[in-house]
């Protein structure tokens, strides 16, 4: 399971879910099916010019689902 974050130049940030190398379009319910599954979010794709902070912050939510969903003993859709 992971995730890509994109800015453009306008500093718009996108967020897409990627699925055998395939970018597609991010939905919180797929990414939460796809989480029990493989109990595991990758390190994101974070593309274009992000800030240090912002960053920092993706990678911290990263951090923080893995040691929840590591912290749950049996999840099931």
């Amino acid at each position: 399971m992971k995730l890509a974050f994109k800015k453009n130049k306008e500093s718009e940030i996108s967020v897409f879910q990627v699925v055998d190398n395939e970018e597609r379009e991010f939905n919180y319910v797929t990414m939460i099916k796809d989480l029990i599954k493989t109990k595991k979010m990758d390190d994101p794709d974070i593309l274009g010019k992000f800030d240090p902070e912002e960053i920092a912050s993706i990678k911290s939510m990263v951090k923080c689902i893995n040691e929840k969903i590591a912290s749950t003993d049996e999840l099931s859709v």
